[in-house]
């Protein structure tokens, strides 16, 4: 058995500056690319299981923003009774876009909903029994970002970076792969092929955070996590035609990110 985590990052399924855009073409052309990805292996006899984790874009951010406070730059959120309710619903009805298009490929993505079962504090409490489950009976569980409670009755963002080298760890995944908007770490506009402990702090002099309208951390926070989680991933452009698909047969064009060891 090969288990594949696939995260979709939210720009490239939408635009983040346009409130609860979707980005159509993009999401068929990816179910494409998965569907198509799945069906090699099963004609090849290969046992592959997925898990397939995705962003805010523009229906977490701009609403998460909407309830969140800075003071001496400290972050936190405010007027969580509807707030809450607010993040979730947002979430959700992005969730039930992306699974509903990839069952139009008869892939049988399921939701996963954190903000009800996830704890995101100084440890992260997040149970992983049901997810594998479903991974077993051959579901492709569908995980997003979403907004938590956290040990210190406070409320915090968990990102699908936190979620993806989070599960990677507990599931023992083969193999994990970042689908950003970006041909892979960008180092003056040029991809890096390959991080790892004998460059990390020299990549991360040149990183800050994402462009666009992201509370969650961009590129720098996502190689942060993979190093934390002691992961190997790859980090590739799923804007480009067929990639998605490339990407899950480990044919992989972007930035090797390797913490394992």
């Amino acid at each position: 058995m090969v288990l594949i985590i696939l995260k979709l990052g939210g720009s490239i399924l939408s635009d983040k500056n346009i409130p609860y855009s979707v980005k159509w073409d993009n999401l068929e052309r990816i179910a494409m690319g998965i569907k198509n990805a799945l069906d090699h292996y099963k004609n090849k006899n290969k046992d592959i299981k997925l898990i397939l984790v995705h962003g805010g874009g523009a229906f977490g951010h701009p609403v998460a923003k909407k309830y969140l406070k800075i003071e001496n730059g400290k972050k936190s959120f405010v007027n969580m009774e509807k707030g809450f309710w607010d993040i979730q619903r947002a979430m959700r009805r992005f969730n039930n876009i992306v699974i509903d298009t990839l069952q139009s490929y008869d892939i049988p993505a399921v939701s996963i909903q954190p903000s009800s079962f996830v704890v995101f504090g100084d440890k992260l409490i997040f149970n992983t029994f049901a997810i594998k489950e479903m991974v077993k009976r051959n579901l492709v569980p569908v995980i997003h970002g979403d907004i938590t409670v956290d040990d210190k009755n406070n409320y915090k963002i968990i990102s699908g970076d936190d979620i993806v080298p989070y599960l990677a760890n507990e599931l023992k995944a083969d193999l994990i792969l970042y689908a950003t908007d970006v041909d892979g770490v960008l180092i003056d506009n040029k991809p890096i092929n390959r991080i790892d402990k004998n460059n990390i702090d020299e990549i991360l002099d040149y990183l800050s955070g994402s462009n666009s309208i992201d509370i969650t951390g961009g590129m720098r926070y996502k190689i942060e996590m993979i190093r934390k989680n002691k992961c190997r991933g790859f980090v590739f452009n799923g804007n480009k035609a067929n990639n998605v698909y490339k990407a899950l047969l480990g044919e992989v064009e972007g930035t090797e990110i390797d913490f394992s060891e």
